[in-house]
């Protein structure tokens, strides 16, 4: 099988950047489990298919599909800002102004996210061309739009500490890709209601700032924390098996280290460090 061929086919096929998304995963997931089937070394196998995602021609696939992504945003949000329009001239004459102010408040989080993912897609094409590596990112800000943006999924149990004011050295784009992976992964396995608990810290060390993710949820048993960044390996019944190995791909690239630390009936804590501006 010829990987470009088959992946240029996926792209060429799938309608919308969406439908490319769904089509890769599946394609990367039954790949992936044909290989630990059927090759003894599979590892090694699945190390080389994933450098040539990353190197090869997928880089222009990405690029276009992330290009394409960015202009269905940017119409997403033009009809959100239209949308809050119209709500703030109801809102003078409406009977129930809490309940429009409500409706509001839920529109300005959804263009958050639509922001923030424009911005993403923006930073990965950037990172495709070979830019984007050294942008200087306010911490606290980061951080802030992180939490506003995962408070309503994570019905109340995500916690931010008062980060430290500092600027770190890194895309943007792809800190919020790892922190929103990690968030996710720990939203999927806490305690539902108030027992459930996500929180976000940071601190300064030296020339590096750290950021943690950490959750009480069942935690990891030392066996799979061997292979929690093994590219296709997942617990989760719909889980892909990419999101972590991208995370710590993602966090090495700007020269920092993602590092587990986990025990069963605690919790687990992610930490990786970011170079200070």
């Amino acid at each position: 099988m010829n990987l470009t061929t088959e992946l240029e086919r996926l792209y060429e096929e799938s309608g919308d950047p969406d439908e490319f998304g769904r089509s890769l995963l599946g394609f990367l997931d039954s790949l992936g489990r044909q290989i630990k089937e059927e090759e003894k070394e599979s590892t090694t196998f699945v190390e080389l298919l994933a450098e040539q995602l990353d190197r090869a021609s997928t880089a222009t696939l990405a690029a276009g599909a992330m290009h394409d992504l960015r202009s269905l945003l940017q119409v997403l949000i033009a009809h959100i800002d239209h949308s809050r329009h119209g709500l703030l001239g109801m809102a003078a004459t409406a009977s129930d102004p809490e309940k429009v102010s409500g409706v509001l408040r839920s529109i300005d989080e959804l263009r958050l996210v639509a922001v923030t993912m424009a911005n993403i897609t923006r930073d990965g094409v950037a990172v495709q061309r070979g830019g984007g590596a050294g942008t200087v990112v306010d911490l606290p800000d980061l951080l802030k739009t992180t939490h506003r943006m995962h408070r309503r999924v994570s019905k109340g149990r995500l916690r931010l500490e008062d980060p430290p004011r500092t600027d770190v050295l890194a895309p943007r784009g792809a800190l919020l890709r790892v922190l929103a992976n990690l968030i996710n992964n720990a939203i999927d396995v806490i305690p539902d209601g108030p027992d459930g608990r996500i929180t976000i810290s940071a601190w300064v060390a030296t020339d590096d700032v750290f950021v943690q993710v950490a959750d009480n949820g069942p935690g990891i048993s030392p066996e799979l924390q061997t292979k929690i960044f093994d590219l296709f390996f997942t617990t989760k019944t719909k889980g892909s098996g990419v999101g972590l190995p991208t995370c710590r791909r993602l966090v090495e690239g700007w020269g920092g280290k993602l590092q587990l630390q986990s025990i069963i009936g605690q919790g687990t804590r992610f930490t990786f460090g970011v170079p200070r501006a």
